[in-house]
């Protein structure tokens, strides 16, 4: 993507200052100067012959360099010609960087996660949370959800990235049944999980330690009222659900599993 172009046609709301916020957290704190946005990065579907994206599609992040993971369901369509998946690095206000995303690879037993090769290093090297994760433990994330979309002059497309900080804690671990590659333990999280934050490291709260990678919004049903018929009017009164949602996140210990290209081969959890 060429500069002039990606200034006019990816644009950002202004970042809020998050590391200022995470280090005065809890008694745990991240490491001075760490900026979540420098290794925290929006995926977008680029048009190289327009040099102009189509769509964001969600988060991944650095663990290593050159070494991108996200959500598979992130990276996994099969783009039309001339199109492909990228990343962007923030370089300045309204201007991000562009590079490629290569030699995408899905979790070895296909759950939502995928290994990637991306042109860049390293700036924050998030560490691994290796303590017992638990119910009630209190997290955090920072993703590109919820991207608004306008048009230029000219009728273009442009995409206003609104990068987000978002906390809540873990409030269950249990079976998803419906997760991709089958039944698999996740972390459930009292938290919004906008289109967008695919793909983006979950974080025990006031470290930059990861503990899991956010993928889905789950939606949980109560029946408040059932459907019934009143005996003496005949009236009816419909069935009332209520719809909870909570988002989910795979463990650290599946990312971990990881492998591919970007790797050199190896598990990613000889690099980390």
């Amino acid at each position: 993507m060429k500069e002039a172009a990606n200034q006019q046609m990816l644009g950002t709301a202004s970042p809020p200052e998050i590391c200022a916020v995470i280090r005065t957290m809890g008694a745990w704190s991240v490491e001075e100067g760490v900026a979540p946005y420098n290794d925290i990065l929006p995926i977008v579907v680029l048009d190289e012959a327009r040099q102009r994206p189509t769509a964001v599609c969600g988060t991944g992040f650095l663990v290593g360099d050159g070494i991108l993971v996200t959500a598979w369901h992130c990276v996994r369509g099969a783009l039309p010609a001339g199109q492909r998946y990228i990343v962007c690095r923030k370089r300045a206000p309204d201007l991000y960087d562009p590079f490629p995303i290569l030699d995408i690879a899905q979790h070895p037993a296909g759950r939502d996660l995928a290994l990637c090769h991306v042109p860049l290093k390293v700036r924050e090297h998030f560490k691994i949370f290796t303590d017992p994760v638990k119910p009630g433990m209190h997290v955090w994330t920072f993703g590109y959800p919820a991207t608004h979309v306008s048009q230029d002059a000219h009728g273009e497309l442009v995409f206003h990235l609104g990068p987000r900080y978002l906390e809540g804690y873990i409030t269950r671990g249990f079976v998803f049944p419906e997760a991709m590659g089958g039944p698999s333990g996740v972390w459930e999280l009292d938290m919004q999980v906008p289109g967008g934050l695919s793909g983006a490291p979950l974080f025990f709260q006031g470290t930059d330690a990861a503990l899991g990678v956010v993928f889905h919004a789950h939606e949980v049903e109560t029946v408040e009222t059932f459907r019934s018929i009143d005996p003496v009017t005949g009236k009816r009164e419909p069935e009332v659900v209520r719809v909870i949602q909570f988002g989910l996140a795979h463990p650290i210990e599946l990312v971990l599993e990881l492998q591919g290209q970007a790797s050199g081969g190896r598990v990613l959890r000889e690099l980390m």
